[in-house]
């Protein structure tokens, strides 16, 4: 028999006793890498940091994705009617080329890992539309749509030793800085729409605090006092100050030719023996907004897909009912959107009630789940 803690239990209880079911949320489970890359198992498996982001500072979020919409130039009107995303990207890239040998030696590990690079880029098909969408327009070099790629293999999963975790890697001060939610229920830094829209803001923050791309890619790696401490370094002794000149953690020497390295390779993949699989320039999701809790399984099968699919696109979500109160947008593919909503319409069991109680000490929790006629099991979950 397993025995309770003194702590609060959330419970939910449905409308219709047979709706309740043992779903698993887990996320979605992506292969390994091979040696050496940063982060990509799933959640449950710690991996070396690629990018813990610096909390040695307070950053204020500058520009929202609304804010910068306006006036968008022509050639970003012009790139919407590009049917073939990767064309759409490589029209955007503009970082500088670097002549490294740090550049050339990670150009060769991503083509000599083709299975790698292809579940990579399998599972960023989901949102890479709508970060080049977010990063064009903010006028950013296109190089920052892949940069999920160094950070986390596109894995919103990813969970680093420093406690980074989403597609951008977040620490939990530096997100919760830029407004992402963290608590039981779920944990913006994971969500793919908030996390974009943060990662950009920071982003263009260290832009406006050095002025240069490059500078800004290692503050987002090591922090901005790093960068800075480095920068001051240099001055003193009245070295340059450029990217290449500072001393900076090894594992930030690499980062920006790593990004410049997979910039190289989307942008050539025939020179590098990658084959690139057509990704189109439309979008992958639509919003739906929640307006009371509900299981994650309920809103799959509402929606007419399975609970992997819906968790790869919902990946914030901790638990096995969604809590509308903490966050209540889903994204859906655009066809699936349309069915839930109409089914959602149509099925008043699917709505849920959450109690929470304060289980005694020493309380047990079969005890409790016979109360409320659900699993131990379920309740753990």
């Amino acid at each position: 028999m397993t025995k309770t803690p003194s702590i609060y239990l959330a419970l939910c209880c449905l409308f219709a006793a047979q709706t309740i079911c043992a779903a698993d949320v887990s996320g979605t489970q992506p292969a390994a890498p091979q040696a050496g890359i940063a982060v990509t198992q799933p959640a449950s498996i710690v991996a070396p940091p690629s990018a813990t982001l610096s909390s040695d500072a307070a950053p204020t979020p500058l520009v929202s994705d609304a804010e910068a919409s306006a006036d968008l130039p022509l050639a970003i009107i012009q790139e919407a009617n590009v049917t073939d995303l990767w064309q759409r990207l490589r029209t955007g890239m503009s970082l500088a080329e670097m002549d490294s040998p740090l550049v050339r030696n990670n150009e060769q590990w991503f083509a000599n890992r083709p299975a790698y690079l292809s579940t990579t880029l399998d599972r960023a098909r989901l949102y890479l539309f709508h970060i080049v969408e977010a990063v064009d327009k903010r006028h950013m070099p296109m190089e920052i749509a892949l940069l999920p790629i160094i950070e986390s293999a596109y894995n919103p999963q990813a969970l680093s030793r420093s406690n980074a975790a989403g597609i951008w890697q977040f620490i939990p001060s530096t997100g919760k800085v830029f407004g992402l939610k963290q608590n039981s229920w779920y944990d913006g830094r994971r969500d793919i729409v908030n996390a974009t829209q943060a990662a950009l803001d920071y982003l263009q923050r260290l832009h406006g605090m050095f002025n240069d791309w490059e500078l800004a890619l290692a503050a987002y790696n090591c922090g901005e006092g790093c960068v800075s401490r480095a920068i001051a370094k240099n001055r003193a002794r009245g070295l340059d100050t450029n990217f290449s000149s500072l001393d900076l953690p090894p594992e930030t020497r690499n980062y920006v030719p790593r990004l410049l390295a997979i910039r190289n390779v989307i942008r050539e993949p025939e020179r590098f023996g990658v084959a690139l699989n057509d990704v189109p320039n439309a979008p992958a999701f639509d919003k739906v907004t929640l307006s009371y809790p509900i299981e994650a399984k309920t809103a799959a099968n509402l929606a007419g897909m399975t609970l992997d699919d819906f968790l790869a696109l919902n990946p914030g979500f901790r638990r096995r009912v969604i809590y509308a109160e903490s966050q209540n947008t889903l994204l859906l593919p655009p066809e699936n959107a349309n069915r839930f909503n109409a089914s959602l319409a149509a099925t008043e069991s699917a709505k849920i009630r959450l109690h929470t109680i304060q289980a005694p000490k020493g309380a047990l929790l079969s005890k409790i789940a016979d109360r409320f006629d659900v699993t131990v099991q379920w309740l753990k979950d």
